[in-house]
């Protein structure tokens, strides 16, 4: 950041963008960096941007050579589960989460009209938990669906899982007794996290798309009965009900007086929230930088509508 703001208010003001917004006045800065001279010289300024475009560059091109080539060894199976012809791929969206591992992320790969999510990681929980469900089924008044799983032990391929309308009032009440039974499940299975991102509706039917968190240990307790100890006290008097499990509505207010909701069945459209979301600004005036602001969520697929 402040070898941008150097760059920038190194540049003549017949250079600047005035009464232009801080989007506008930041695109125009990073196409002008595309060129030649102005590449040249920031860089040679300041040789660790450099080094760091040039690490980024190396790992992003070794995760896609190894995501291309774990899809080509997966081929016959990626057809038997997803039905995809690996042939047939037309676009990867990347970065679909925070990177790991040497930049490694979950990627979507689309196939036509079909897609599937490439996971750096084992999805042997999102298997087992999906043989729960299968065994459980049929002792349920009304079955639950999961999304397909390829577990390859240090990664793995999922379906993606599309939120769907439901077509008449009787779905929503199906939805909502499904909801229980999830509710149910998770609790038993000591699930942590089933917040709004992590649900999606699909007509009559929850599908939780991130299983990662079940039977998680609870926190060891802290020795002394200080701050420490209270707040494990909290949580782990939460984690006894199903409050612990994220997907009951659950309300917080930010300092500010907003009333938001992060579970699973609460979550409903635009939320103000007490976080801060960094964000670049100064663009327009010649002094970029980063300036942090409360961050809103919006609306998710978490809710079953008409």
């Amino acid at each position: 950041m402040r070898s941008l703001r150097a760059k920038r208010a190194s540049s003549s003001p017949s250079e600047r963008v005035s009464a232009r917004s801080d989007k506008a006045a930041m695109e125009e800065f990073i196409a002008g960096l595309q060129s030649g001279p102005d590449r040249k010289a920031l860089l040679q300024n300041f040789p660790l941007t450099d080094r760091m475009l040039a690490q980024i560059s190396a790992l992003s091109v070794d995760m896609l050579g190894e995501l291309t080539g774990r899809l080509e060894h997966d081929a016959p199976q990626l057809r038997a589960v997803f039905g995809v012809e690996t042939e047939a791929l037309s676009g990867i969206d990347f970065g679909l989460g925070d990177p790991h591992a040497g930049g490694r992320c979950v990627c979507k790969l689309s196939f036509g009209d079909r897609q599937i999510m490439y996971k750096p990681k084992s999805l042997a929980s999102d298997v087992q938990f999906a043989a729960v469900l299968d065994s459980l089924n049929p002792h349920l008044t009304k079955s639950l669906r999961h999304f397909r799983v390829l577990d390859r032990t240090a990664y793995g391929w999922a379906e993606v899982v599309h939120f769907e309308p439901c077509s008449k009032p009787q779905e929503i009440d199906d939805y909502y007794e499904r909801l229980g039974a999830i509710l149910a499940i998770h609790y038993a299975l000591g699930a942590t996290d089933v917040h709004f991102e992590n649900l999606i509706a699909c007509a009559d039917t929850p599908i939780v798309v991130d299983t990662e968190t079940i039977i998680q240990r609870p926190p060891p307790r802290p020795a002394d009965e200080d701050w420490a100890y209270w707040n494990w006290h909290h949580i782990m008097s939460r984690h006894a009900t199903v409050l612990g499990v994220g997907l009951l509505p659950d309300l917080a207010v930010t300092p500010e007086g907003e009333v938001y909701d992060l579970s699973g069945a609460g979550s409903v459209g635009s939320q103000a929230t007490p976080f801060q979301q960094p964000q670049f600004d100064g663009f327009d005036d010649g002094s970029p930088g980063i300036s942090y602001r409360p961050a809103t969520l919006e609306a998710k697929e978490n809710m079953p509508v008409l």
